[in-house]
């Protein structure tokens, strides 16, 4: 059965200090998750071959509508900022079927945008440092 976006939402920090993303959630996309591939062919070889390297989290978008209120704007990123923190992102609604995606990372970036009869978004780009886990309850 497939799951829902409703209810779906994203929380900064860990289990016992959390609050969540400022902006309403419109979309979150978990991109470039992948792993290097080594070149192990030898002369002798008949074909390529290939190990697996390192592994790279990727990165993580996420675009939200703006709330009301300047204290719902995120401050933009400055040079030095990329403190790493940990982020979670509960797909569905709690309680119902959903699963959560728990990852270290930092942001990188963040746009504010608007367009003529569109609600304002707000866009927050997050790079993965290490790997992220996927488990199937919030």
């Amino acid at each position: 059965m497939a799951i829902s976006s409703v209810g779906t939402k994203m929380l900064q920090g860990g289990s016992g200090n959390t609050s969540a993303v400022k902006g309403k959630i419109k979309s979150i996309s978990v991109d470039g998750a992948s792993a290097t591939a080594i070149d192990v062919t030898s002369i002798s070889s008949t074909f390529k071959e290939y190990v697996t390297g390192m592994l790279d989290g990727g990165t993580i978008t996420v675009t939200c509508f703006a709330e009301d209120g300047a204290t719902n704007v995120p401050p933009l990123v400055v040079a030095g900022d990329s403190i790493v923190e940990t982020y979670r992102i509960l797909f569905g609604l709690s309680g119902e079927q959903g699963f959560k995606v728990q990852f270290e990372g930092y942001l990188t970036s963040t746009t504010l945008g608007a367009t003529v009869d569109e609600a304002v978004t707000l866009e927050y780009k997050f790079r993965v440092s290490g790997v992220f886990t996927i488990t199937d309850t919030h």
